[in-house]
C-alpha cells in the first residue's frame, strides 16, 4: 500500500495541473504482499497513463460531439457548450484493500473515461494491440505499441496474482489485481 501511495503521489500534481485530472488514491492501512518493486511501480503507473488517455480520448469527443452539436447556432451558444466540454472532469481512482475472502490485497485502478468496446477489451491483453497507435495523446518511442497492459499481465503472472478488467464504453474502465497476502508480524 506504501508503494501505491508513493505512486501515485508523484504523479498527482501532473495530472492536475497538466491533464486537468483528479487522481484520488485510497488504502485499507499498511497491506503487504511479496513483489519486484519497481515492477509494481511500473505496472501502477502503465495503469495510469492509460486511465489518462482514455480520460482524453473522452474529453476530445465530448469537445467534438459539442461542436458538431452546435454548428448552426449561436456564436455564444457555441462557446458555452465547448466550454462545459472542456471542463469536464476525469477521475482515475486508485484503491488498495484488503479481501479476507480471497485472502488477498487488491490493487483497483478505475477511470471515468472512453471505456473499452468488446472487441478491445478481448483484445486488450494482447501484445501489440493498442486503440491508441494512430491517436496517441502524448507521441514518443513507446506511445500506443501495445505493450502496457501486457506487460502488467506479466508482472501480475509473476505475482501468482490474478487480473480482471471490466469496461463499458462511455463509462470508463477497472482493473482489479488480486495479490496474495502477505502478513507481517509485529
Amino acid at each position: 500500500s506504501q508503494l501505491v501511495e508513493r505512486t501515485v503521489e508523484t504523479w498527482k500534481e501532473m495530472a492536475m495541473s497538466k491533464w486537468q485530472i483528479k487522481i484520488v488514491v485510497s488504502s485499507s492501512g499498511n497491506l503487504w504482499i511479496h513483489g519486484q518493486e519497481s515492477h509494481l511501480e511500473q505496472s501502477v503507473e502503465n495503469l495510469i497513463l492509460n486511465a489518462r488517455d482514455a480520460i482524453f480520448e473522452k474529453r476530445n469527443d465530448l469537445v467534438t460531439r459539442a461542436q458538431e452539436s452546435n454548428e448552426q447556432k449561436s456564436t455564444e451558444g457555441f462557446k458555452q457548450s465547448i466550454m462545459a466540454a472542456m471542463r469536464w472532469e476525469g477521475e482515475i481512482l486508485v484503491t488498495v484493500t484488503s479481501s479476507d475472502e480471497k485472502d488477498a490485497v487488491i490493487l483497483t485502478v478505475s477511470d471515468n473515461g472512453k471505456g473499452m468496446n468488446v472487441e478491445a477489451l478481448e483484445k486488450c491483453r494482447t501484445a501489440g494491440f493498442s486503440t491508441k497507435k494512430k491517436k496517441a495523446i502524448h507521441h514518443g518511442e513507446n506511445s500506443g505499441i501495445g505493450l502496457g497492459l501486457t506487460f502488467v499481465q506479466e508482472v501480475t503472472r509473476r505475482h501468482n496474482a490474478d487480473m480482471e478488467i471490466q469496461s463499458k464504453q462511455e463509462m470508463g474502465t477497472q482493473v482489479a489485481i488480486s495479490f496474495p497476502k502477505v502478513t507481517i508480524e509485529s
